[in-house]
């Protein structure tokens, strides 16, 4: 009887006896193929053929029934870098090629002390955001509201148009035209509203509602969805939809028909999409008329503070805001409500702010000035009546001819555009003359986009930011603890397409502006 051992193993395995051929098969798949047991093989095959011999030798088979073969454990070779995580690697050097992040490099390395978990929920929301680009999108905003405040100069208030009662259409001129309601003859009034009645009655407009943050408090629930206090306890949301309703039953009796229902879409942010699709569906439950309000949530990007730091809403979670109204376009293209428009033949936009309580949603009379003057993009404004009014203040400037906003028409030197409040210099936004605002419009956040302008929208306002402040409580994490502070986020306007070509602003009364 002869043994033979496989050195270099711990592991072993009992074989029958009389199999010795089949057993040292068994021994060989032991192994296994890795190319770091060729030796192990080798030896394997040695011992076979000494078994083979010592079988013709002693004239018997061996028994191995009491004999344990080894079988070798072979240690896989790892890599240097295969024990740490994936987004401990990457993460850090993406934001170790940041300018401003050194705050939140110390933070994580000392979470990766006190908690990992939390750590690593941070780094997850850290890998949805490209953080380089994000502040080179702040950096950008920042100069180019920079850019607002050091062209004092460069802004002129705009011009008011009359409506003649023998004119088809007024004479519009370079920059900023106002057409005020209570200056329109009664007749041509009337035929305007005619003509948007006729609009809607198509099904051609679609209407938008906005229930976006535009002027709010971070951290805290929408305001387009909460009680405010009425006596019918209803929300600004449903308070628009009714009206929805309305104007459908207006426009079905004008047009002799049965019933009209108009394409409506709602764009929220990611956090809310559940919270508004609840309210919208109780809502259409409870309308006479079948009908499908989809509901889609824009995307969300981090804040920052004074110093360009990215804020932190707690210990592992990253404070987060949407872009402003600038960002619908972008929605309303990815989401797929973009094709879902044109294939309803869907010739003309209707957005509507949800920070608006006495908004007339659909106004036939907008949308009649607006096809009547064939405009584009037409904003509606009203008078301003405080200083501090968050919204944009509508103004005429020399354009510039650059790279980013080459749809400027070369034409002429004045184009048309709405300062944001919060970069407004002081020659706009208190200058007063007589008593009375030299800037006296404010934007309503109510625009009419045309179809055929979208690309050249889209593409234009995803080169226009700025920057807007926010109230929120922020965790500081030198001290670790919650501060109430303000924040900024890189904000993106609808009302700046005013700059791509001829738009009209049609001012209304202060009875259509009640910002919530």
């Amino acid at each position: 009887e002869s043994s033979s051992i496989v050195a270099g193993s711990a592991r072993h395995e009992r074989v029958a006896p009389g199999s010795c051929g089949n057993d040292a098969q068994r021994v060989l798949d032991a192994c296994g193929r890795h190319p770091t047991v060729m030796g192990c093989q080798m030896q394997a095959e040695a011992t076979r053929e000494s078994v083979f011999r010592k079988q013709r030798e002693l004239g018997r088979c061996v028994d191995f029934a009491t004999e344990l073969l080894p079988i070798p454990v072979v240690e896989e070779i790892e890599d240097e870098d295969d024990d740490a995580p994936e987004d401990q690697l990457f993460v850090p050097q993406e934001l170790a090629q940041t300018k401003h992040q050194h705050r939140l490099l110390k933070w994580l390395k000392a979470l990766d002390l006190i908690d990992r978990r939390k750590r690593e929920a941070l780094l997850e929301q850290l890998q949805g955001y490209h953080i380089v680009q994000r502040e080179k999108a702040f950096v950008k905003a920042k100069r180019q509201q920079n850019q607002i405040v050091r062209e004092d100069g460069s802004w002129f208030p705009p011009a008011v148009v009359f409506w003649l009662e023998s004119s088809a259409s007024p004479q519009l001129g370079p920059g900023a035209n106002v057409v005020d309601r209570n200056n329109i003859p009664a007749k041509r009034l009337k035929a305007c509203r005619a003509s948007g009645l006729e609009h809607l009655s198509t099904g051609s407009v679609a209407i938008v509602i906005l229930a976006l943050d535009l002027d709010g408090d971070l951290g805290h629930d929408y305001r387009g969805c909460a009680d405010l206090g009425l006596l019918s306890g209803k929300s600004v949301i449903q308070l628009l939809i009714e009206r929805i309703r309305r104007l459908e039953h207006i426009v079905a009796k004008k047009a002799h028909r049965l019933a009209v229902c108009f394409p409506v879409f709602i764009l929220t942010t990611d956090s809310r999409v559940d919270q508004m699709k609840a309210l919208v569906d109780r809502l259409c439950e409870q309308s006479p008329v079948s009908r499908d309000i989809p509901v889609h949530g824009a995307a969300e990007f981090p804040v920052w503070d004074e110093q360009g730091n990215l804020a932190l809403a707690a210990e592992d979670e990253l404070l987060t805001a949407n872009r402003g109204t600038g960002a619908a376009l972008d929605c309303l293209a990815s989401s797929g409500l973009l094709a879902d428009m044109r294939c309803r033949a869907v010739s003309s936009m209707n957005f509507v702010a949800a920070d608006n309580l006495l908004c007339r949603v659909g106004d036939p009379a907008f949308l009649g000035i607006s096809t009547r003057l064939r405009s584009e993009f037409s904003i509606k404004v009203s008078e301003r009546w405080s200083s501090e009014h968050p919204t944009g203040i509508l103004a005429s400037r020399k354009s510039r001819q650059t790279q980013h906003n080459r749809h400027l028409s070369g034409a002429s030197d004045m184009v048309a555009t709405v300062v944001p409040s919060s970069a407004a210099p002081s020659s706009v936004a208190v200058a007063k003359n007589a008593g009375r605002f030299r800037f006296p419009h404010s934007d309503l956040h109510q625009y009419i986009l045309k179809m055929s302008c979208f690309h050249k929208a889209s593409e234009y306002l995803s080169a226009r930011s700025h920057l807007q402040p926010f109230g929120a409580e922020v965790f500081n994490p030198e001290v670790e603890r919650l501060e109430k502070t303000h924040v900024y986020s890189v904000h993106s306007s609808l009302a700046h397409a005013l700059e791509i070509g001829a738009g009209v602003c049609f001012q209304v009364q202060h009875s259509e502006a009640w910002s919530i």
